[in-house]
């Protein structure tokens, strides 16, 4: 009968902390491409201005 609880608690433990872990890795991962677009945006445009001068152009 201990065994069984001991098992129960270490489950109900484990679903506890996957749920947490992924809810803090579910935000960073929300957070990170916001932040890597920002900044790379405006180096990806004055980089190949040539690559984006003809797709604007293009456009």
């Amino acid at each position: 009968m201990d065994n069984v609880v001991i098992g129960v608690l270490l489950f109900a433990l484990v679903v506890v902390a996957v749920y947490f872990v992924r809810s803090k890795f579910s935000k960073k991962e929300d957070e990170i491409p916001l932040a890597k677009e920002d900044p790379g945006s405006p180096p990806m445009r004055d980089g190949p201005i040539g690559v984006g001068g003809d797709m604007g152009e293009l456009l």
